[in-house]
Parts: structure tokens; sequence; C-alpha cells
């Protein structure tokens, strides 16, 4: 933008330019489990700060996540839920940038079980995602050794593992309208 002052003499300052963005990148989304509640947890991500999250439950089984920027950018997620004591079941059916088309996302479910003992520590936890019916990645963690093992698939359709050491959480997030996971 360019801009000068004048006044009612006639003086005239120079042309000045001045530079300015304006952000118009929708947040994303992180999808995952919090221990501290045994419940799935949804929050945002953006490059140009902090993000706020409402949540709406349209009946008992889906929910409307819209997660804000601070430019007032928008994420919408249209999710099904199925929650029963510690256990979750998550399909994300829908992503939805700014007033963007509504994007169908493929068949996929994202699942959580854990064990607990009577002081809910965590004996067991097992996670997975699937797409279109395929297992991409699995985990399984167990209190005894104190070691998740991971299993993600690769493309010749094999099962590959990993352990590390204590709990490891499966996440899925968005990154430029894809669904995608990480550990």
């Amino acid at each position: 933008m360019q801009f000068y002052a004048g006044d009612k003499g006639g003086n005239v300052e120079d042309t000045q330019t001045i530079e300015f963005q304006i952000d118009k990148t929708s947040p994303e989304a992180e999808i995952g489990y919090g221990l501290s509640k045994f419940d799935s947890t949804v929050t945002g991500k953006d490059t140009s700060g902090g993000t706020t999250v409402t949540v709406e439950k349209s009946s008992l089984l889906h929910a409307k996540y819209t997660i804000f920027d601070q430019a007032g950018n928008t994420l919408i997620l249209h999710v099904d839920k199925i929650k029963v004591g510690k256990q979750v079941t998550l399909n994300l059916k829908t992503l939805q940038y700014n007033n963007d088309a509504v994007i169908q996302l493929d068949k996929n479910i994202y699942t959580t079980l854990v064990l607990t003992d009577r002081n809910n520590k965590i004996k067991q936890l097992d996670q997975f995602y699937a797409l279109k019916d395929d297992k991409k990645i699995f985990t399984s963690y167990s209190n005894k050794r104190s070691i998740t093992k991971i299993y993600t698939k690769n493309l010749g359709n094999k099962y590959i593992r990993e352990d590390k050491k204590g709990i490891v959480l499966l996440q899925l997030y968005t990154e430029n309208k894809v669904l995608k996971y990480s550990y």
C-alpha cells in the first residue's frame, strides 16, 4: 500500500510504502488420545499463532470440531465417535477449510484400547489406524517391558516392527487437505 499526507498549506510529503500480508491460510488439526482423561483430543496447529477449538455435538455419535486461528481462518472436521469406558473409536468424515468445498475423506478408523489397573495405571494400550479397511499402522504397549511395539505397513503390504521405550501414542493430523498419521 502506498500513502502520503498533505495539509491545507499545500505541503505534501513523499509517498511512503508499507507492505503487509493477510493470513488466509487455515489452521490444521491434530487428533490424538489424551492419557489424563482417557479420551480423544482434537487440537489446532497454525504457523502464525494460537488456535481455538470448539465442539458441537449433533447427536450421541456425531461431532463437529471447528478450529479457528487468530486471523479468523477455520478448519471444520465432522467426526463420528464411539467411546466406551477408556476405549475410543473415531471416524473422520469430512474436512472444510474456510469456506472452500467440503472434502469427503476416504473411509478411515482410528481406535485406542486401554487396560488399566484399579489405580488407572496403564497395563496395556493398543492403537490402530486403518484407511479403506487396510490397517496402515498399529501400536501395542505393555507395562511388563515398558515398550511400545509399532507395526507399519510398507509398499509390499508387509508389516515392519519397531520397538520404542515407554508409551508411544499414535496421532492423526491434517496437512494440506490430507489426513496423515505419526507417532
